[in-house]
């Protein structure tokens, strides 16, 4: 009898893989497609090196000057092609470590994190705004309605500028009124300015006259955790609450959904995660919100579109364990067609690329771990005759080399898995590898992970097993 095994269950780190049944383990460096087939992430394909020496502070594309801005180590770069041509903008630097946050006002760009705000001119040096009365330790800005916005550090106050005049400041502010709580979080997005604050989150507009009011009956009872967490994706933010779940919550309809059932004992373990950095990438299209833990070392990926966990990694040969994922901040430069991720600890800028199964020339192992597997008879003892693998190549790439699909097992359950078995498949020029391994030992309940780790475009489809 051939029975389907679950390779393309979404992960549940919710659970003790022992106590898995109807979901996967984990998975890593796969991204479920539309039809359930896993597929490898895009690589990180070098484009350009600003030397800083310092990890990417921030990564925004400057839609109405085409072009990226790139806080690294301080400094402020300009990349002005899709060749990964750029520059060095010399001037006033910015605070080091820490996620910058950008305002678009088109002939200037405005930019804080943590200190005073920096504005990026279209020609010229970086400069601090020279008002006096400009708040001076901003965390998070925002434009809306030609106002510039400012969150400042550690108040419940935000501040604005004079309307179309972002260098003027009459000591202008507003703040959150429902709750006494910090605020430690500020976004703008579908006409509001949401502030987030230790265990509360409240909505102001603009009211045409003072200018920003509280908007009527909008309290929200989540808080944030990580002031660096929320990211606006596709009109909704996402953000890691106060209780270290990640919410979901259109903008401005006071309803915020945890959406970490899957990964919310996994985050509860960690030893930190104010530290938690957001971030949106698209990978081919798919929307992904990215949540990286540096104390940690891990990272979480999203998928919008499947509503599914799973981690990013970075292969460690040296210890054969996953680091957190090179990329820390994202960006996408439309005009040029560009999904692009900044290095969690150089100054260097990749593109996602899906024609490139490795990050920066290091390993990319893409690794999908089942659930406990027993077939519906837990106590009976069954023998492995044969497992028929099939793959195919998920790209147009052509190549001569020889991809290899790694296969393992823990059974009973036990600590130690078997020893790892190396399955050929083929040429990567070819479209299909069907592949069968025999007399694979008895068991009554088995665990299995599949793992790649060639630079080849390899869709892994389906795993059956002869039982007997």
């Amino acid at each position: 009898m051939l029975v389907p095994l679950p390779i393309n269950f979404d992960a549940n780190k919710d659970v003790d893989e022992i106590g898995l049944s109807t979901h996967g383990a984990a998975r890593v460096d796969f991204i479920k497609d539309s039809q359930g087939n896993l597929v490898r992430r895009p690589g990180l394909l070098a484009w350009v090196d600003t030397l800083s020496g310092a990890a990417i502070d921030g990564l925004y594309w400057w839609d109405r000057q085409e072009c990226v801005i790139v806080v690294s180590g301080g400094n402020c770069y300009k990349i002005t092609d899709s060749t990964g041509t750029f520059s060095d903008v010399t001037g006033d630097t910015f605070e080091v470590g820490q996620k910058v946050y950008f305002a678009d006002f088109g002939t200037s760009l405005y930019a804080a994190n943590g200190g005073r705000i920096v504005e990026i001119k279209t020609v010229g040096n970086t400069e601090y705004i020279a008002d006096i009365d400009a708040p001076t330790t901003v965390t998070h800005i925002g434009a809306l309605d030609k106002y510039l916005i400012a969150l400042e550090n550690a108040t419940q106050r935000y501040w604005f500028s004079v309307v179309d005049d972002p260098e003027n400041w009459d000591s202008d502010w507003a703040e959150a009124e429902t709750y006494p709580d910090l605020l430690v979080a500020m976004g703008i997005g579908n006409d509001r300015i949401e502030l987030f604050g230790t265990y509360s989150l409240e909505g102001h507009r603009d009211d045409g006259v003072t200018p920003f009011v509280k908007e009527a009956q909008y309290t929200v009872d989540r808080g944030c955790s990580a002031p660096h967490s929320p990211t606006y994706i596709d009109g909704v933010w996402y953000w890691l609450d106060h209780e270290r779940k990640v919410s979901a919550m259109p903008s401005g309809s006071r309803q915020a959904i945890p959406i970490s059932i899957a990964v919310n004992k996994y985050i509860q373990g960690f030893s930190s995660v104010s530290d938690a950095i957001g971030g949106y990438a698209s990978f081919d299209g798919r929307p992904q919100y990215i949540l990286s833990f540096p104390i940690q070392d891990t990272t979480l990926c999203f998928d919008l579109y499947n509503q599914s966990w799973e981690e990013l990694g970075a292969w460690n040969t040296g210890t054969a364990s996953y680091n957190r994922f090179r990329g820390q901040h994202f960006c996408l430069a439309t005009k040029w067609n560009l999904s692009l991720a900044g290095d969690k600890s150089s100054g260097k800028v990749y593109k996602l690329d899906s024609s490139t199964y490795q990050d920066n020339g290091q390993i990319m192992r893409s690794m999908v771990r089942t659930p406990m597997i027993h077939h519906g008879s837990p106590g009976q003892k069954k023998t492995a005759a044969r497992y028929d693998i099939y793959c195919k190549r998920d790209s147009d790439q052509l190549e001569a080399d020889i991809a290899y699909l790694m296969m393992k097992w823990r059974n009973n359950p036990q600590t130690a898995w078997s020893t790892e078995r190396t399955i050929t498949l083929g040429a990567t020029g070819s479209t299909d590898y069907f592949k069968s391994l025999y007399s694979c030992g008895q068991y009554r309940t088995r665990q299995y992970e599949f793992s790649i780790t060639d630079d080849s475009p390899i869709t892994l489809v389906s795993v059956g097993e002869e039982v007997l």
